[in-house]
């Protein structure tokens, strides 16, 4: 009688560690949250407000834009796609539009003239080719900005330091730094506050 106790409490010992070797190879075979998706899911957290900007390089007397305020507008109202106006002053330098599809993520540089259509330098860019880090996306030129920049040695970036709380782009060709300009992400204004009312809106984002 005692055997056959002690026979059942080892194949009840048995069976539990089974049953909890299980749950935890479950628990491993999981997928992670996508590393991408915290950059993208951040930047996001700012649409509709205004993030203020600093000039990092080109610095001193090569630095662009003296005298100007720069920041930039987050405008995530579509599903797949955050529009990145940036402003000097009032006007428009640049808008990037960052995307997302089923192979990553891509960053275009959308140039207008004065009367709103396509500068000829306008909607290159490039797609993210293999995403590692949650605070970096990286983008390597596409056939149509090899073309239409006359090489495919260009490249940016878009990070985030690793509190958070900047946000920065980075322009480089052949690995030569181009431009940097950071943002502040941590404390993003209101868009009104850019315009001087709270009933004022950008113009970007006033129906038309």
């Amino acid at each position: 009688m005692f055997k056959q106790k002690m026979l059942k409490l080892q194949l009840l010992s048995l069976l539990l560690l089974l049953l909890l070797g299980s749950f935890g190879c479950t628990n491993q075979m999981r997928p992670e949250k996508k590393v991408e998706d915290y950059f993208y899911q951040n930047l996001k957290k700012a649409s509709g407000r205004k993030l203020e900007g600093t000039i990092i390089y080109p610095a001193g007397e090569e630095a662009p834009f003296k005298g100007l305020d720069i920041w930039l507008e987050v405008n995530a109202k579509e599903k797949n796609e955050i529009r990145l106006p940036v402003y000097t002053g009032q006007k428009v330098y640049r808008t990037l539009v960052l995307g997302q599809d089923e192979t990553g993520f891509w960053l275009k540089h959308e140039n207008k003239k004065a009367d709103g259509t396509h500068a000829e330098l306008s909607l290159y860019g490039g797609h993210t080719e293999d995403v590692t880090s949650p605070f970096m996306l990286y983008f390597t030129p596409d056939v149509y900005t090899t073309r239409l920049l006359g090489t495919d040695q260009r490249n940016w970036s878009l990070a985030l330091s690793s509190d958070g709380s900047i946000l920065s782009y980075i322009a480089e060709d052949d690995g030569r730094l181009l431009m940097q300009i950071d943002f502040d992400i941590k404390e993003p204004l209101p868009l009104a506050y850019t315009y001087g009312s709270k009933s004022e809106e950008s113009p970007k984002l006033r129906k038309r």
